[in-house]
Order: structure tokens, then sequence, then C-alpha cells
């Protein structure tokens, strides 16, 4: 239950810049209320509407805190927003982080700030800034002050402080509205302050990073070299800045090592950088300055940077990786935060800086834009993985595989070891016209990772295509099209499963192992699985070899039972019932090759239909030999059978059959003779 609360019977507007802090203690004050008082008001409706902790409504979170604000204060919640540290969260909030929303009364959605990025990014309120000048003309608390890269006073042009003059503790938020320290009553307007105006640089860092920050209007003097900066969201900038200011901080063991313009940061800042808290103001104020220098006369300053910062002690020997150079500022920011929409002027900065020569090659090759770049194709002839794949438009698997073993090799170069794979321009395009033709036998191999016999026999199943006019090429020369190798890849792909250790799984050559009683080969299984009519399984890393996808032995158990039946198999109780002939005499001439089974699982044989309605057709009693040769039984008997003329396939005595059985081939033979 939320309560009506209703105005305040005291009340002010938002001065000009001021702070939700700075705001909500002044109402306390006008109305004589105890400190706390409002955060308890609205805080107990806020611990009720979401079920969590109360909580600050210095720095709210929640839509219901700010309506309450404004039913006591009469300031719309858009406004109180607006002076909220949430008003900073467009610029502060990483494109990588999740972003947290409220919608106020408007229907607007309005971004928050995370805790995160509060803790790191933002003074605390129990911890200000504040310029003594300003404090003079108006006290109050500015929202421009919260952020901790605004390390000075525009207005003034000097340094904002953060301890009371008098006896050197922190101030709050509070005792900056009321210009006063709590603990010595030392008036903060009165504290001495020192100008930076004689530092330009300095200076104008400041005033291009409040501007992002949207904490100050845009400078009206330009810095000289603005004209070159990339053409990106004031956001991106300051993010570019942010990034380049983390990386200093986590090498400060590093600093006074480092060249211009990085040189002297230890001196300037002697007090020790924490990564995850808020730095100082002094900090702020030089750290800012130094990342500016990175923006001057772009992409030139950010080589600069480069240059000072890459790790001097690295010899080339040793370099594995981008990283081994610069660390941080590669691996996470480089290759990790600034590939995001926005930041791609950063990434051709830094290509051009691996163009100009500052690496090897093969090192410079581990940046992805640095591979795909026109200018690898016009000095050298290269192209990298990704052009050589949008070149011949094959699937990354079979490219794999043609660079390990076909006709498509990487090229060799100094310290190819170490870098990435790239192939002959000429080589690719050659191919790539020769494949326009169909795919040779041995290629198709590779790409699926199957013996000649098996692509064949997939040809036969019709799950691969011929190209037009190769059907009646030696099986040799024959050239297949290169969308039905893709397409029948691509259907094995949408019923495998990824193995995640799933147990009774058995490779590909094992399951046709399995498989052998019923003829099964490797061809006619994976045809199975890009029907849909069995499941199979593949690894993590799988690239679409074929040879390499995994069964489980249960689906395989079952196929085996299923099988016979769906080829319409017979079994040798089958063609004893059509033959009326006893089991033990079908076995008997199985043993005897009188009939041959094509398959035998689980105590019985298995065989072909159109094997059994031939030998069924062929196999004539002595009533049925009679009547052919046009005699009685007894005369064919005593006459032929006896004399050596007709040789029965079956005796009665030898077989345990009562009568004597003829082929019919040699019955007609017998006839015609």
């Amino acid at each position: 239950m939320t309560t009506q609360l209703t105005l305040l019977p005291c009340r002010s507007p938002l001065l000009s810049g001021e702070s939700l802090p700075s705001f909500l203690v002044r109402l306390e004050a006008l109305n004589h209320y105890p400190s706390g008082t409002l955060n308890w008001l609205c805080g107990r409706d806020v611990a009720w509407e979401t079920a969590i902790e109360r909580e600050d409504v210095m720095r709210p979170r929640h839509a219901v805190t700010f309506a309450q604000l404004e039913a006591l204060a009469g300031v719309t919640d858009a406004a109180l927003f607006a002076a909220s540290d949430h008003a900073l969260a467009p610029t502060l909030t990483p494109p990588e982080e999740p972003q947290s929303l409220i919608t106020l009364s408007d229907g607007t959605a309005c971004l928050l700030v995370s805790l995160y990025t509060s803790h790191t990014q933002l003074h605390a309120v129990a911890n200000a800034q504040f310029c003594p000048a300003c404090l003079k003309e108006a006290a109050y608390h500015r929202l421009s002050w919260t952020p901790v890269a605004s390390a000075i006073c525009l207005q003034h042009q000097c340094w904002l402080l953060s301890h009371c003059p008098g006896c050197g503790h922190s101030v709050s938020v509070a005792e900056v509205t009321r210009s006063e320290c709590s603990k010595c009553r030392a008036n903060l307007s009165a504290a001495s302050v020192e100008s930076v105006a004689g530092d330009v640089l300095g200076l104008r860092a400041q005033q291009w990073i409040q501007f992002w920050l949207g904490v100050a209007a845009k400078p009206t003097l330009p810095a000289p070299d603005a004209s070159t900066w990339p053409d990106v969201a004031p956001m991106i900038l300051y993010r570019f800045l942010e990034g380049l200011r983390r990386c200093l901080v986590a090498r400060q063991n590093d600093w006074p090592h480092l060249r211009e313009p990085l040189a002297g940061l230890s001196e300037l800042m002697p007090e020790k950088v924490h990564a995850h808290q808020a730095v100082s103001t002094l900090n702020s104020y030089y750290l800012g300055r130094v990342v500016f220098q990175a923006l001057q006369d772009w992409p030139s300053g950010f080589h600069r940077f480069l240059d000072a910062y890459r790790r001097p002690e690295r010899r080339e020997r040793m370099l594995s990786s981008l990283g081994t150079c610069w660390g941080t500022l590669f691996e996470r920011w480089i290759q990790r935060a600034w590939l995001r929409p926005g930041f791609e002027f950063v990434q051709q900065a830094f290509c051009d800086y691996l163009w100009d020569g500052h690496l090897p090659l093969a090192f410079a090759l581990r940046h992805p834009r640095f591979r795909n770049d026109e200018r690898l194709v016009q000095q050298w002839g290269l192209l990298s993985w990704e052009q050589t794949l949008r070149i011949l438009d094959i699937p990354a698997g079979a490219l794999l595989r043609s660079a390990r073993t076909g006709q498509l090799r990487p090229a060799t170069l100094p310290k190819s070891e170490m870098g990435e794979k790239l192939f002959k321009r000429d080589r690719v395009l050659a191919l790539a016209q020769l494949w326009k033709a169909g795919i040779p036998l041995d290629e198709a191999c590779r790409w699926l990772g199957l013996l000649a016999r098996d692509v064949q026999k997939l040809v036969k199943l019709g799950a691969l295509a011929l190209s037009p006019g190769d059907s009646q090429q030696p099986s040799h020369l024959r050239l297949f099209s290169k969308q039905s190798l893709v397409g029948f890849v691509e259907a094995v792909d949408r019923h495998l499963k990824i193995a995640d250790h799933s147990p009774g799984l058995v490779r590909l050559q094992a399951a046709i192992d399995y498989l052998r009683y019923v003829r099964l080969d490797r061809a006619t299984l994976l045809k199975r699985v890009a029907d849909g009519q069995l499941i199979g399984y593949k690894s993590h890393a799988w690239s679409g070899n074929l040879s390499k996808v995994c069964f489980q032995e249960q689906s395989l158990e079952t196929l085996l039972k299923q099988f016979p039946a769906e080829q319409d198999w017979f079994t040798d109780r089958d063609i004893a019932q059509r033959t009326r002939v006893p089991l033990e005499v079908i076995v008997q001439w199985i043993g005897t090759d009188v009939i041959t089974p094509i398959a035998q699982y689980g105590g019985r044989y298995y065989f072909a239909p159109d094997g059994v309605e031939e030998f069924c057709a062929n196999c004539l009693t002595s009533a049925q030999a009679a009547q052919i040769l046009g005699m009685e039984t007894k005369t064919l008997i005593r006459k032929l059978v006896r004399s050596g003329q007709l040789t029965p396939i079956a005796l009665p005595r030898t077989h345990g059959w009562r009568g004597y059985i003829f082929h019919r081939y040699d019955v007609e033979s017998l006839k015609s003779a």
C-alpha cells in the first residue's frame, strides 16, 4: 500500500545545475526537518512497493521514489530525474553493460546508472567535491561536481576541492549545500582556490570531457585539431578516453618507465590509484589530461599513445600475440569493448598503426581488421581467411581441410608459425573459377571428410548431385555440385545435437562396425541423418567433417532391429513358409550356398526381396520338373536323377526332405538338349 503524500509546507524550485541530493537537503532545511526525514517518508513506500530493502532517496533507483518526491516537492519527476546521477547514465554506461530502465509518469523510459558504475565513476554523497567560488555565489551542490572525471570548475577555471580546508576531512553533499564543515564549522566557501587557467591542455580536456558527460555546454573555442576527430557520438569519445584511463591505472607500476606523452605520471600522481574505486580529483585531472592527448591530431595522437604504452622490454621473439605488446589495452578494449558499433574509428586507427610497420607482419595479422584490410591484397597479394571464404563461397570446415591437405595451401610468411592463415589471391581466384564447373572427387572427399566410395554412394542415394553433363564421365573424373555438397553438410548439421559428455556415444566408423550385420555403410547412415530419420551428435568445435559425427548406441540398436523390416527383407522363416520347405532344410541350403543371405543378426537370416522371388521361382519340386519335361515323376527320378543326367539341389535323405528339389535352369537346360 502506498501512502498518499501531500506537498511540503515550504518548497523551492530546483536551482540551475543543482544535484538531486542538494535539492533534498535544502527542502529538509526549509521545512526544519531532521536530516533523513525525506528518505524515511519516501523510502518506506518504495520498500513496500518493490519488496526490497529501503533505498536511499539521495540516489533513487525506482520510479515510485521519484513519484513520491514529486508529490512532496511539487517538481515533476522528469526534472528530478534530470537532477539525479542517472542523468549521466547515457554517457557513463558501457555499451556491453546490461541496461536498467525505469518509466516515469509521462511514459518516458530512462536509463539508470549501474551500481558498479556509480561506485567507480561518481563521487559518493558522503564524499563530495565543491568549488569555493561557486559556493560564494550560491550555496548548493552542482551535478557537474558529481562525476569523477570532472576535476575543475569550468566557470572559475580552478580545482574542485574534496576536503575541508580547516580539518582536512572529506565533506558530504549536505555540508557543501550548507557551505559548512560539520566537524570544525569551517566555511567551505572561504577556502582558497588554485587556478588552472595556465594549463591549456588540461583545461581543454576538462571542457570537452564535461561536455561529453552532459554537465557543461559545448566549448565555444573548440580544440584546434577537433576537425580531425572522428565524427561519432560524444558518449563514444568519452568511452574511448575512459578505456585509455583504465589501461593506465592497470599499469601504475610501469609509470616511471613510460615514454612521452605518458612520461611523468608517477611525479604528477604520487598517490596510488585503485582500479575499482573512484580516483581523487588530482588523479582524475591528470589522467584525463594525458588520455585526452590521444585525440590530438587524430590518429597520430593515438599512435603516439600506443608507442608509449607498448611494453618496451618485450623482445620480438617473445611475442605470441598483440596482447603481449599492449596487455589490457588490446585484450579488453581493442579486441572486445571497442569492437562494438561506433568504435570503428579506433579499429581503423589501430590497423593503420600496424600498417606503419610497428610490428612484423606475422604479429600484425592477429588483428581481424588488419587481416581484412585491402592493403594486404594490394601490397602482398594475400587474402585473409574471411576474404577467402567469401570468394570461394564454401564452409569454413571445407576451407580448413583444403588448407591442410588439399589444393589450397596457406602462404608461407616470415615467422608464419605464429601468424594467421593467409592465401595467395591468384590461387584463390583460380580455384574459384575452376570450382564454378564443379568440385573434383578428391576435393569433395576432403570437404566431407569421407572416402571416395562413400561420396559415390551418396550420389546413388540421391544425396549428392553431379555437375551437369558429368553423369557419363568415369567415376574418378566426375565433378560434384558445390551447392549439393554444402547443402548435404547443412542437412546433416540440422539433425545433430551437441555432445555434452553424453554417455554411450560412438564415432561414425564404430557405428558402421556395429551395424555390419545388416550391411549398412557410412553413406546410408549419413543419408538417414540428413533425412531426419536418425539423430547424430557433434562436438562444439565441429567443422563439418562428417567422419566425426557420433551416434548413441541405443539408437543404433533400435536401427539394427528396424532396418530389415524397412528394407522388406525376408527371413529364413518367410522363405520356408513360401516354399513349404522345412526351416531346417532352408538353413542347410544356406550352408551349401543354395541360397545366400544378405545379412545375419539375432539368430535370423535375412534375404533381399528380389533374391527370394528369384529363388522361389527357380526351385522346382519333382512334380513341377516332371511336368516341364513331359514325363511322370517316377520316370524322372528313375531315368534322369539316378542316371545322373539331372542333379537335384536337395535330396530326401541328405537334407531331411521327403522329395527332390531341382533348379529351374538345370531342368530347362535338359529339356532343350
